[in-house]
């Protein structure tokens, strides 16, 4: 009696709807069509009725609470569901009729590479059963639980989850990098105020690549502003204070400083020794091997424990933009060097990666519209692709942005640029795109390149349109955008499926 009444509470509570059954502990047939709308599942009113009478043991045309429980069951089933599981069944050797064992179970959810020992398998379906009352799932699985697998929180297209999951030893040409453009303007690129606020934001929201444009300061103190333009100044010092202080405090993986170089040698000086003084060994210099053949892993670059039990942080490879003349003592510092953009473009034209002889801490950096004209050319795209298996790409929004828009990023990603560079104080369409892809990793600033596959089996619990709670049950479609690598958009829609906003399915 008393967990029906509380059924009936909860979904007055959900639904707004009021339920005038009295606190006997039973539904009657009408009420469970309430029910059935209230949650959007339109079955018809006789297979409803049919459902009622088979769940109906004492044929007392009322259902107490553990046979509405079973009817929900099998109201909730889903055929796609349903077809998996007879799938995997054909597969097993010791499954019976409608079940799956614990190792059939772990086998699949092995191969969707959400675990690798029975023990997670094992602890996945525990905390089922915590949230299933009264469902034995363990040691054997039937067509709901198996829906229940594919509906959990951890089962998304994109598992947004908050730990680190990837592997973290590959070569830093193998990650996406989350990165920054202007990174100290607050808003447009003509007028609005430098910050150095701004970089703690970025770095906290999982950046790790951030932009200094530098120019000679006053009192020969280096500053940082859009040259040329009317934003305002703030010093190189307070930035470099800025980083050291929260480069690593939201993830520990290095940080990039890409340097936009515009001074003079004795500021180039000044910007050296205050990097050297205040982030001291956490700049990364290289290993002092001789040639660098391949870039190190975020994983070598994490925050490690020194002899001294101080902890040293590698603040990561500075990239320069190369002025005319470049001090000595800034050159000493930097890990990432800027390389010719017309000799490299040159080079993928003639279908040549790179240079033989070429170090890995070469790179490049190309406005966003340069960088299209490449990935859209198929005969320079697989150059472009080689290329970036050993190198870096940074790409940057077009200079007639001055409202500071992004572009959109997939055309870089899909031809392997590492670092493509956005607004971080425009909350965009791009912007939300690069959110979103950092999210697959914890959010820690990498993401190894992917390879992604996407298939529409069902929906659960969809709500009526404007989360309204009147009307009649919905006709569910779905559609679906994908975004290619070249900046096109393709769109794709499932058929409708009649009267049925609870579990709809097409596959």
């Amino acid at each position: 009696v008393d967990e029906l009444h509380t059924l009936k509470k909860s979904l007055e509570r959900c639904t707004g709807a009021k339920y005038k059954g009295k606190r006997d502990g039973k539904l009657s047939l009408t009420e469970i069509q309430v029910l059935a709308n209230q949650m959007n599942f339109g079955l018809p009113p006789k297979r409803l009725a049919a459902l009622f009478k088979e769940h109906d043991l004492d044929n007392s045309k009322h259902l107490e609470f553990t046979e509405y429980k079973t009817l929900m069951l099998e109201v909730n089933k889903t055929l796609a569901v349903e077809q998996l599981l007879q799938s995997l069944a054909k597969k097993s050797s010791d499954a019976k009729p409608g079940l799956l064992s614990l190792d059939d179970v772990h086998k699949f959810l092995k191969e969707q590479g959400d675990v690798k020992k029975p023990e997670d398998t094992r602890a996945i379906l525990n905390k089922l059963t915590n949230s299933i009352a009264g469902v034995k799932i363990d040691p054997e699985t039937d067509a709901y639980v198996l829906q229940c697998l594919l509906t959990r929180d951890e089962n998304t297209a994109i598992p947004l989850k908050e730990e680190v999951t990837q592997d973290m030893t590959q070569p830093l040409a193998h990650y996406f990098v989350n990165s920054s453009h202007n990174t100290y303007l607050t808003g447009d690129q003509l007028t609005s105020n430098s910050s150095a606020e701004m970089y703690r934001i970025a770095l906290e929201h999982g950046c790790k690549c951030v932009e200094l444009d530098c120019w000679d300061g006053p009192k020969g103190e280096p500053c940082i502003y859009h040259g040329h333009t009317m934003t305002s100044k703030i010093t190189f010092k307070e930035v470099i204070v800025t980083i050291k202080e929260y480069g690593f405090t939201y993830s520990p993986y290095p940080v990039i400083l890409s340097l936009e170089n515009h001074c003079s040698v004795p500021q180039q000086d000044r910007m050296a020794q205050y990097m050297i003084e205040i982030l001291g060994d956490a700049i990364y210099r290289g290993d002092g091997d001789g040639l660098v053949d391949a870039l190190p892993s975020p994983e070598a670059l994490k925050n490690k424990e020194s002899d001294d039990e101080e902890t040293e942080k590698k603040e990561a490879e500075k990239k320069k933009e190369k002025p005319p003349t470049v001090s000595a003592a800034l050159s000493e510092i930097i890990y990432l060097s800027a390389g010719n953009k017309k000799k490299q473009q040159a080079l993928w034209e003639e279908g040549t990666p790179v240079l033989a002889g070429s170090e890995a801490c070469q790179m490049v950096s190309l406005a966003e519209g340069k960088f299209k004209k490449l990935s859209t050319n198929a005969a320079l795209k697989k150059t472009v692709i080689d290329y970036h298996t050993r190198h870096f790409t940074r790409t940057y929004p077009a200079g007639t942005r001055v409202n500071s828009s992004n572009y959109n990023p997939m055309p870089m990603w899909g031809t392997g640029s590492q670092v493509v560079a956005l607004n971080f104080q425009s909350l965009d369409t791009p912007y939300r795109l690069n959110s979103a892809l950092h999210k697959v990793n914890g959010n820690c600033g990498y993401v190894l390149k992917p390879e992604t596959m996407l298939k529409i089996l069902s929906a659960h619990h969809l709500p009526k349109p404007g989360q309204s709670q009147k009307g009649e049950v919905i006709d569910p479609y779905i559609i679906v955008t994908l975004m290619k690598s070249n900046g096109e958009e393709s769109t794709m829609t499932t058929k409708t499926v009649s009267d049925n906003g609870y579990n709809p399915s097409w596959n």
